[in-house]
């Protein structure tokens, strides 16, 4: 069983061949092992067919090859083909891979390391076999045990040259892993759920964490025997400190670009919760921290989501019963709805430059992702997700083309439910599971920071 937070009190939740062409004979690599991760809904959209070739023998090159291909496709807008092969390939030949219904090629030399050293280069080659067009071409280096950053790199720069879409391999997720009942840590891994670290291992509950939106500072909140606290830790030294332990629970800061203000839960004197704020510059003048009431509708409010201009988007229960999305003019001290009032809403996520936010509703039975737009005044609710199996707990990468979130469906080839992460590709709709452990997964979290590898 997992723990979520809604509206301020505790739910215990079940969540959870050869390439033969003319002048050379372009051989295949042995076969890429299967991926950890699986597919919910596999992607149905077009992908651009893409020869990579490895002009080397080299295991280590060969290894970054696959993984490199991996990051590639987990946009699910390249469909790549990999090969070994003795030489570079002439015009000729990547002329008539273009006929033979490949679009790209993507050309891999390797120079392996000197002797005494640790890394190597690679040069990496994009041509386009229409018009036999250089697309892309820069040297990197690669070490022998880093290949899998080492990829990541390479597709850092390589994508935006072929798609004009930044990778997501440049950020980090953090996700809350379960033991036992009493026993919950805080995880950092990269986008895929590989390399995973724990951050937090304290043997008590640690849940919902927070990026800040500067420093290297993962926030998170820890059950106590009188209260939750609110918790940071610097992800580079792994140091906890205390943030706020007023009693009740202390929770989901969410902050300012410039990460001098956050925007909380806490819990109020009616013993619901509320929504504060904690100024950086306010708190310096008086010589302690300020936390400030912004709701005071005597409901339950939770999950906030800091807007460029101060505004709050939050899940409160106030008006209706049961929670929904809410809007909340700092200025104007206004709030207004803007989800339907009709069934339950929760946990919104909200992405700056798209303007949507992306939250959880419950469909037939089922917990489904929805999105709108803040600025669309029709307020119009977009179903992202289908099928069986909750999904809940959304957070948008920084690039608002993926949401990672808390999946509780059916394991592949099992009857068993184990939370995990999942990621949504919002232009193919694919679902891909990135972690696979028997301990249950939630409170997912995404920066455009490469963290894991810290």
């Amino acid at each position: 069983m997992n723990i979520i937070v809604h509206s301020g009190i505790l739910l215990l939740t079940l969540i959870v061949s050869s390439h033969i062409v003319a002048d050379q004979q372009i051989t295949p690599t042995p076969a890429t092992p299967a991926c950890d991760d699986f597919l919910i809904n596999p992607s149905t959209t077009a992908k651009l067919p893409c020869l990579m070739l490895t002009c080397s023998d080299n295991e280590s090159a060969q290894k970054l090859a696959k993984d490199l291909k991996f990051d590639l496709e987990f946009t699910d807008q390249v469909a790549i083909d990999l090969k070994k092969t003795d030489h570079e390939p002439t015009d000729h030949v990547i002329k008539k891979l273009f006929t033979q219904g490949t679009s790209l090629a993507i050309i891999l030399n390797v120079i392996e390391p000197a002797e005494g050293k640790k890394r190597g280069k690679i040069s990496v080659c994009a041509r386009d076999t229409h018009g036999n067009q250089t697309m892309f071409k820069e040297t990197f280096s690669y070490g022998k045990t880093t290949t899998y950053f080492d990829s990541h790199e390479i597709a850092g720069k390589l994508l935006p040259a072929l798609t004009g879409e930044a990778s997501p391999f440049s950020g980090s997720l953090a996700y809350c892993k379960q033991y036992s009942g009493i026993h919950k840590v805080i995880c950092v891994s990269d986008v895929a759920g590989k390399h995973e670290q724990v951050v937090v291992p304290n043997l008590t509950l640690s849940v919902a964490p927070r990026w800040h939106t500067q420093a290297p500072v993962l926030f998170y909140s820890q059950f106590g025997k009188a209260n939750t606290r609110l918790m940071s830790v610097n992800i580079r030294n792994c140091k906890q400190r205390t943030i706020c332990s007023y009693d009740g629970l202390n929770m989901q800061p969410a902050f300012s670009d410039d990460g001098k203000r956050a925007a909380l839960c806490m819990s109020a004197k009616r013993g619901n919760t509320e929504i504060y704020l904690y100024d950086h510059k306010e708190s310096k003048k008086k010589h302690r921290r300020i936390y400030k009431q912004l709701t005071h509708n005597r409901g339950n409010n939770s999950s906030p989501c800091m807007l460029p201009n101060g505004d709050i988007v939050f899940c409160s229960d106030f008006q209706t019963g049961a929670p929904q999305i809410y809007y909340l003019d700092t200025k104007k001290h206004v709030t207004h709805r803007i989800t339907s009032g009709k069934g339950y809403c929760a946990s919104p996520s909200f992405h700056q430059e798209s303007r949507n936010v992306i939250y959880t509703r419950l469909v037939d039975g089922n917990f489904q992702l929805f999105s709108l737009n803040i600025d669309d005044h029709r307020h119009r609710e977009v179903q992202l997700t289908f099928g069986t199996g909750d999904k809940i707990d959304p957070a948008w990468s920084p690039c608002g083309r993926f949401v990672a979130f808390t999946y509780d469906g059916k394991e592949e080839g099992s009857n068993k439910r184990i939370p995990q992460i999942g990621i949504l590709n919002c232009s193919s709709k694919s679902i891909r599971i990135v972690t696979h452990s028997r301990q249950p997964k939630s409170f997912p979290t995404w920066v455009d920071k490469p963290f894991y590898a810290v």
